[in-house]
């Protein structure tokens, strides 16, 4: 931003699954004309989540990153489509790409989520798993392949979507 200059924030979600009504988005935002003395942050995912009912791994949507520098951050995000009795989450989400500076995948585990015995119950919100400060280098094209390990068969088709935060090319 520039002194003088009008402040223009375009701000826009994506619902993770079918809704009756039309969700609702709050946005804090914090800046200052300060200028920064760390590189600029710049956040991609899939398109669109991926779907698993299986105690495997599943795969998930590729998506490309060009122009980035080091992959910083990593998020992973598992939700029910319906919540079955006694059918849990414990996995973990894996982000793996041969454009990284190191050929071993990085996984990030979710917390344990659970549902309860009676049919009412359904899981909490988990907290979105995350990893920071990652600094894996990155190829100036970088397609990354996502997959989700969980633990416990689902009845029913449950989904994930995992993001990525990183720096691009001085």
């Amino acid at each position: 931003m520039q002194e003088g200059a009008t402040s223009q924030f375009i701000i826009s979600g994506q619902a993770q699954v079918a809704n009756t009504v039309a969700p609702l988005m709050a946005m804090a935002l914090h800046y200052s004309t300060t200028p920064p003395n760390r590189p600029e942050h710049f956040y991609h995912k899939p398109d669109n989540e991926s779907t698993f009912t299986t105690a495997t791994t599943n795969a998930g949507n590729d998506f490309t990153i060009n122009d980035g520098m080091w992959l910083e951050d990593m998020y992973v995000s598992v939700f029910a489509g319906t919540p079955t009795v006694s059918q849990s989450f414990s996995g973990y989400g894996t982000f793996s790409s041969n454009d990284f500076g190191n050929s071993l995948p990085l996984k990030v585990p979710i917390q344990p989520g659970a549902c309860g015995l009676a049919g009412t119950m359904t899981p909490g919100t988990l907290q979105l798993a995350s990893y920071h400060n990652t600094h894996m280098p990155m190829k100036t094209s970088c397609k990354i392949s996502t997959s989700f390990t969980n633990d416990i068969t689902q009845s029913a088709t449950s989904r994930f979507i995992m993001g990525v935060g990183y720096t691009k090319q001085g």
